[in-house]
């Protein structure tokens, strides 16, 4: 049988940090410096999603998605007088071909949907924030098919959504409502924890699954994170997980041992 050890809970703590809390608003170059704190922070934590990912998965996750953040950024970098949606966009596309396979596809799809729900704007609010989480949200499940629960991705983003659209009505500064949004995500992902993997490679655990956090929702997580709390002069998470006590790995699923 599988022994596990219990190990002590883990939270994504926000703290304010200055990529969203200058201004109200983000043109497009200020979205160029977010994707960047993005990919700055997952590749800090490349090695605690790799320990996530190979307790119940191929252990292959915190390489791949530092590699594609790292190229995204690369890309939007060079971009000329992009708009906010020109910046998702680009990361969207280079996300999906770096990472490859499903993962690339989710998280590609993410940005992608971001981009396009604010296609016409030259400049994002709090409100054009709501609308894309939520249309981020509606293609990662498009492509999927997740829901909240499943062990996915989805269970960050969205517990993301509620907190940007209550704050659409009433306008707090970006920097609160980014906040707020990271907090609810990084809970969201260590909620994971205590549910059975509907999809991926930890399906074929079953309830074996349950007691492992989901490395791609905790990267998620931590992007969000990075968006309403990182610091710029670092270019590190300042709340990001701790890595002592991670977790073993799984042994065999049934799938690879031959029994049905």
């Amino acid at each position: 049988g599988i022994v596990r050890r219990s190990r002590p809970r883990r939270i994504l703590e926000v703290h304010r940090g200055i990529i969203m809390s200058d201004t109200n608003t983000k043109s497009g170059q200020d979205w160029v410096h977010i994707i960047v704190a993005m990919a700055e922070a997952v590749q800090a934590q490349r090695g605690y999603l790799t320990s996530l990912d190979s307790a119940v998965g191929d252990g292959d996750h915190g390489v791949n998605i530092a590699r594609a953040m790292n190229e995204a950024a690369q890309r939007v970098k060079l971009l000329e007088s992009p708009t906010p949606a020109v910046v998702l966009r680009t990361t969207g596309k280079t996300v999906t071909n770096e990472m490859g396979g499903a993962a690339g596809i989710i998280f590609g799809s993410f940005f992608r949907g971001c981009g396009h729900a604010v296609r016409e704007r030259e400049t994002l609010d709090v409100h054009d924030l709501a609308q894309m989480f939520a249309a981020g949200l509606a293609e990662v499940q498009k492509q999927g098919g997740a829901q909240p629960g499943d062990k996915t991705v989805v269970d960050a983003c969205a517990p993301a959504v509620p907190p940007l659209q209550a704050s659409s009505g009433a306008c707090p500064p970006l920097a609160e409502a980014g906040q707020q949004a990271a907090a609810a995500a990084g809970t969201g992902a260590e909620a994971t924890k205590e549910m059975v993997a509907r999809f991926g490679r930890a399906k074929f655990l079953g309830e074996r699954s349950i007691g492992y956090q989901d490395a791609g929702a905790t990267s998620m997580a931590i992007m969000i994170a990075a968006m309403g709390g990182s610091r710029a002069s670092s270019g590190r998470l300042n709340g990001a997980p701790r890595t002592e006590h991670l977790p073993e790995r799984l042994g065999k699923t049934e799938t690879e041992s031959g029994d049905k």
